[in-house]
Order: C-alpha cells, then sequence, then structure tokens
C-alpha cells in the first residue's frame, strides 16, 4: 500500500502552496483537500453561517480520502486542515505548515475572512491547534515555517523528510 505525505496546518499558513511545489519536486501527484470536497458534497454537513464554513462529516471524511489513498496508483501529496484527521498507517509524515500570527492576519484579511473567523484562526495557530492534533493521532509530524520565500519553504520540507523535527515553534506571545 501507498503512502502519502499529507500537509495540515491553520488556514492560510501555505498547505496548498507547499503541497503543490513538493508534489511537483516530488513528482508526486497533489491533491487539494478543498476541491475534493467541492466533489464529494455528501461530506458536508451543514454550512456554518457563523462561522463562514461548511461543517464536515469527519468519519466520512476519513473514509473518503483513507480510500483515495489506498486506490492511488500514485504517490501523493495531500494538504487540508483537516488531513491530520486519518489514520497514521495511509501517512509518510505530517508536515505542519507554521506561520506567524502578524503574517497570518495579513494573509486571511487579503482573502476576505470576517474579523471574527481571522481571529479564531489566529489564535488557533497561536496554540498549536493542528501540531497537538496530528500529534494525538501519532502522525510522524514535521512543522514548516512558511513565512519565508517559497523555495525556502520547499527546501524546509525537503530537509524535513529526512529529519522531521517539532516543538520548536512558540507564538503564543504574538496574538
Amino acid at each position: 500500500m501507498m503512502k502519502a505525505i499529507i500537509i495540515t496546518g491553520t488556514p492560510g499558513t501555505g498547505k496548498k502552496t507547499l503541497g503543490k511545489n513538493l508534489a511537483k519536486k516530488l513528482k508526486y501527484d497533489f491533491i487539494d483537500i478543498h476541491d475534493f470536497i467541492k466533489k464529494n458534497k455528501v461530506l458536508i454537513i451543514k454550512r456554518d453561517f457563523l462561522g463562514d464554513c461548511d461543517v464536515i462529516d469527519i468519519n466520512k471524511f476519513k473514509k473518503k480520502v483513507e480510500d483515495l489513498i489506498k486506490k492511488s496508483k500514485n504517490k501523493l501529496v495531500v494538504s487540508s486542515h483537516l488531513i491530520h484527521n486519518i489514520n497514521k498507517k495511509y501517512v509518510d509524515i505530517c508536515f505542519v505548515t507554521r506561520c506567524s500570527p502578524d503574517i497570518l492576519r495579513k494573509r486571511l484579511f487579503k482573502r476576505g475572512y470576517s474579523s471574527a473567523k481571522i481571529k479564531v484562526n489566529v489564535e488557533a495557530e497561536a496554540v498549536d491547534v493542528c501540531l497537538i492534533e496530528a500529534l494525538e493521532k501519532k502522525h510522524r509530524a514535521c512543522e514548516i515555517i512558511t513565512t519565508g520565500t517559497q523555495k525556502e519553504t520547499l527546501e524546509k520540507a525537503l530537509k524535513g523528510l529526512k529529519s522531521p523535527k517539532y516543538g520548536f515553534v512558540d507564538w503564543i506571545g504574538k496574538i
């Protein structure tokens, strides 16, 4: 069975950009789960209008993504802020993209996020939500700070494939 490289992180931290660049460099296929969910609307339970997002059935999500990985004839890089929920047996490494809260605020503002949604995501980034959840799922995790250039971020990921590190990011003082 093939395993995937997964990339998780708070929205706006650079998952998709890193995923596309890493897949291209490694000659893997890239899957953006945002697009995958649009094609698999059965995964959406309801719309959270207050949070301005779809609520996903996480069990159906895990099964669909795990099936996708199992059936793939090619190696995959898969990105999503939810992807760390899949079973570790389908994962080679879990990259957790990290971004300084001040830069993240600017990125999310440019995307048109509401001030409430920006606040929630910046706080999630500051308290390591995606990293903690990935570690709780027992993934082989590697944090990647994405505040440099795309080339620098890709180089960090390539090094992380050989020697993954986490636990060195501390944004709490920046919120």
